[in-house]
């Protein structure tokens, strides 16, 4: 009985639970901020100048709108940040700002651009 019959008809259970944690969890936890951290570039502006910053996954994406507003002087309200994901889909950050980084799914060395509304 128990435990074994679930893994019989549910087979992979144990290696999805290595791969993203137990069921119910919400995000997994990432132990440290280092592991925390990324380096997004940051493109945009009519002048398509980049800069670089080091920010956690736990970022939210309004928090991001600040740092552009100070570098190319769009207002949040005005601002359009996309990224292209790795299956080449584009997505929209601005869609919701209240969303983390990691919510859409944001890694080390993204690129980020960001055009006027």
């Amino acid at each position: 009985g128990g435990d074994g019959a679930f893994f019989t008809v549910h087979p992979r259970y144990r290696d999805l639970v290595k791969e993203h944690g137990e069921p119910g969890q919400g995000q997994p936890k990432i132990s440290s901020i280092k592991e925390q951290a990324i380096v997004v570039t940051i493109q945009g502006g009519e002048s398509g100048k980049t800069f670089t910053k080091k920010v956690l996954r736990t970022t939210l994406v309004k928090n991001i709108q600040v740092m552009i507003q100070r570098q190319f002087k769009i207002a949040p309200k005005d601002q359009l940040i996309t990224w292209i994901d790795p299956t080449n889909q584009k997505i929209v950050l601005t869609e919701d700002p209240t969303r983390d980084l990691a919510y859409f799914y944001i890694k080390s060395d993204c690129i980020l651009q960001v055009e006027r509304q």
